[in-house]
């Protein structure tokens, strides 16, 4: 039995896509609904694994979470609908923002933030529509001009 929230429907029909995407040749004794409604639980409320409250152990949920997540069952999703809404809405508008990200373990990707000191960083371009929805994005150095990405975004 799918969990009873604001966003039943949405989670239904991911459930659906989860279950299309990933078949597993044992009969789960939950439904792929509610694993996902408590996966959705943990990233929402930022609580650990151990501390999750449901009828099925939390391990459960978090190794269904990882088998996912190994599979690209969610990126798998996330393109579908992505796609889907493409096709359905042509955007007209197209807003493009960028942001640099202090980067200090990281190998890839590192440029020298002028700005802030020298720092190692990294910088996020996004492209989204009028609504909100992320059309395009790309990751580069951050000593990298904003203007060299505008055709690769588009």
């Amino acid at each position: 039995m799918c969990v009873n929230n604001d966003h039943t429907e949405l989670l239904i029909s991911f459930s659906n896509l989860i279950d299309k995407e990933f078949k597993s040749s044992r009969k789960n004794k939950f439904q792929t609904c509610y694993i996902l409604s408590k996966i959705i639980y943990v990233i929402e409320t930022k609580i650990s694994w151990r501390k999750l409250v449901c009828e099925c152990s939390y391990s459960t949920v978090y190794k269904k979470f990882k088998l996912w997540t190994e599979k690209n069952i969610f990126n798998n999703i996330y393109n579908k609908l992505h796609n889907e809404y493409l096709d359905k809405n042509k955007p007209k508008q197209l807003f493009i923002d960028s942001t640099s990200i202090r980067n200090i373990p990281g190998r890839e990707e590192i440029g020298y933030n002028y700005v802030d000191k020298h720092r190692k960083s990294t910088k996020i371009y996004v492209v989204c529509d009028k609504n909100q929805i992320p059309i395009n994005y790309e990751i580069s150095k951050d000593n990298i001009h904003d203007s060299q990405f505008t055709e690769k975004l588009m």
